[in-house]
């Protein structure tokens, strides 16, 4: 049936389309057949004629950035482009010879071409209005169209990542996505339900329904979906933890319900978050903060009713080692070690300190990834403990 309809547009429009050409339709119909173009509307009629759209949309989108992966094409025939970690001269003239037969240059030239198409219509203002200005994400592209596929009272249900409430572009959308919320659970990767993503990635199930005032539960740093039915019907008793508990001997990610880990947002919880973040006052968009449970939510109240602010005071900062530019310069050098302070050795970086506590974290001795520090326990060191440092 799709044949026959395709032919008959072009038969009809042969006797003169608005380009007097067929080429174009030509291609239209080359372009539908290999890439499958679905139009839900016209699909499922019925369903938009007598319900207005669907009543529940539910899945987990695809969490791609479109972007061209140059690496990916070479590696089919220099796999250690992708395996190893050449230098860019190196890359380079791979490159070169890669392109050097016409088979291989089309197909990267093919390539190319798709994702700057795919990138070009998904980043245009009349396709996806709500996502102008920020990155061309597939999770995002999913979302806007279903606030356009669901009738008035239908509800979505999906599983994507965190960045649209991160966004310092998102406010357009997010202002749309605030007055469909109705729940919010973020978890983070650690035991793994994703397999195919690190564990420190976040991730969100995010339940939206009508248009409404703002109204929402929202729950952070779960690990586990079992956490979040018997926190509802917790009785409040006790404490709810932090992101880890202490088992035994050991520290371990915090998988127990509690009443007290949901928080509740209304306008009036909104309006706190951009006053503590000392950004502007548009609570209606405002970037979502990660809060552990709604206890711990009463401190940005107290910060928003503080008079004086930072950005009021006079202030000085100073620019510390680059540490990309520093190791160029030999200024400092990669070298995992205890230092000698008579040779000021102890270069301080991030993990090191936090906030109130300035011997946070040491290095462990190989220590090549974000991972590889450990709390340093106050209790258990002496007086004249030093960290380890890395350069």
């Amino acid at each position: 049936v799709g044949e026959q309809a395709q032919q008959q547009i072009i038969s009809k429009t042969q006797k003169g389309d608005l380009f007097d050409n067929k080429e174009r339709l030509e291609e239209v119909r080359r372009l539908s057949t290999q890439h499958r173009f679905f139009h839900n509307q016209l699909e499922f009629i019925e369903v938009f004629k007598e319900r207005g759209g669907f009543d529940v949309i539910a899945g987990n989108p695809p969490w791609v950035k479109i972007t061209f992966n140059e690496k990916a094409i070479i590696g089919d025939l220099y796999p250690d482009v992708q395996i190893r970690s050449l230098k860019t001269p190196v890359i380079k003239e791979i490159k070169s010879k890669f392109l050097e037969f016409d088979l291989n240059k089309d197909l990267y030239i093919k390539e190319l071409l798709d994702i700057e198409s795919l990138s070009t219509f998904m980043g245009g203002f009349q396709n996806f209005y709500l996502l102008k200005g920020q990155q061309t994400d597939l999770y995002k592209c999913v979302l806007g169209n279903s606030y356009q596929l669901v009738n008035d009272e239908g509800k979505i249900g999906l599983v994507h990542p965190e960045s649209i409430y991160e966004d310092s572009k998102g406010a357009p959308l997010r202002k749309v996505v605030y007055k469909r919320l109705r729940y919010h659970f973020q978890f983070q990767n650690q035991l793994f339900l994703f397999t195919e993503v690190g564990d420190r990635k976040t991730f969100s199930i995010n339940v939206y329904g009508e248009i409404s005032e703002p109204s929402f539960y929202s729950m952070n740093n779960l690990f586990h979906p079992k956490s979040i039915e018997p926190s509802f019907l917790h009785s409040g008793l006790g404490s709810c933890g932090g992101i880890k508990i202490k088992d035994n001997d050991n520290y371990v990610w915090n998988l127990k319900a509690h009443k007290d880990r949901i928080i509740k947002y209304t306008e009036q919880e909104l309006r706190l978050l951009p006053i503590s973040l000392g950004k502007s006052d548009d609570w209606e968009s405002t970037e979502l903060i990660v809060v552990q449970s709604s206890s711990a939510f009463k401190v940005f109240n107290k910060i928003g009713n503080y008079g004086s602010k930072v950005k009021n005071t006079d202030y000085h900062t100073s620019m510390c080692f680059d540490e990309t530019g520093a190791q160029k310069d030999l200024t400092i050098k990669r070298e995992t070690k205890f230092p000698d302070f008579d040779r000021a050795e102890l270069t301080i970086s991030g993990p090191h300190f936090y906030v109130s506590n300035p011997i946070y974290k040491t290095p462990r001795s190989s220590c090549t990834e974000k991972s590889h520090y450990d709390v340093v326990n106050h209790s258990d060191i002496a007086s004249n403990f030093v960290p380890r440092t890395n350069y």
